[in-house]
C-alpha cells in the first residue's frame, strides 16, 4: 500500500501491536506467553475449532441457497476462509520452519483437508466451482474460491513433499 510517495509496508496486529510482516518473520517463535505448548501463538486465534465453525457456516449457506437465496452469506464465509487459509500460509512463508507455528500451521491444514470423502472440504469446494452461478454469485466469489483451490493445492503438494500426507 502507498501514501503519498512513499510505500508502506504490509501491517498486521499482533499482541496488540502493529508489526510489519518482515518483522513478524523475524519475531523469536518461542513466546514466553505460551509456556512449551506444541501450539504457538496462532492457535491462540486460528486454530480447527474456528475453521470448522467457518467451514459448518459455509456448508449451511451453501446447503440452504434453495430455500433462502441468501448468496451474501456464502460469499462472506468464503471470504473468510480465504483470508484464514491465507493467514496460514503466511505463517509457513515467513517464519522459520523449526519454529511452533509452521508446526501448528501443517498440523491444522492436514487435519483440515486430509479428508477426501464426499463431506470432505476438497469435494466442497468441488462442488462450488461446479455449481457457481454467475447469473446470481458476483466473481468475486469464484475468485476466491480459485484462490482458495490453489493455496490448498500448493499447500497440500508441499505436506505431500514432507511425507507427511500420502496422496494414492
Amino acid at each position: 500500500m502507498s501514501v503519498g510517495s512513499a510505500v508502506m509496508p504490509e501491517m498486521i496486529k499482533v499482541q496488540e501491536r502493529w508489526v510489519t510482516l518482515e518483522t513478524l518473520g523475524d519475531r523469536d517463535a518461542h513466546s514466553s506467553n505460551f509456556n512449551g505448548q506444541i501450539c504457538g501463538p496462532i492457535a491462540a486465534f486460528l486454530n480447527e475449532s474456528i475453521f470448522q465453525l467457518v467451514i459448518s457456516k459455509w456448508h449451511q449457506a451453501y446447503d440452504g441457497l434453495k430455500e433462502t437465496n441468501d448468496y451474501k452469506f456464502l460469499s462472506a464465509a468464503g471470504s473468510l476462509l480465504k483470508n484464514m487459509i491465507r493467514m496460514l500460509d503466511l505463517v509457513l512463508k515467513l517464519l522459520p520452519e523449526d519454529s511452533k507455528e509452521p508446526q501448528t500451521a501443517r498440523i491444522l491444514l492436514y487435519k483440515l483437508f486430509y479428508d477426501q470423502t464426499e463431506e470432505g472440504m476438497t469435494w466442497f469446494l468441488l462442488n462450488l466451482i461446479k455449481t457457481f452461478d454467475t447469473h446470481k454469485q458476483p466473481k468475486s466469489d469464484l475468485a476466491d474460491l480459485v484462490e482458495i483451490i490453489h493455496k490448498v493445492l500448493k499447500l497440500m503438494d508441499n505436506l505431500q513433499s514432507r511425507g507427511a500426507l500420502r496422496v494414492s
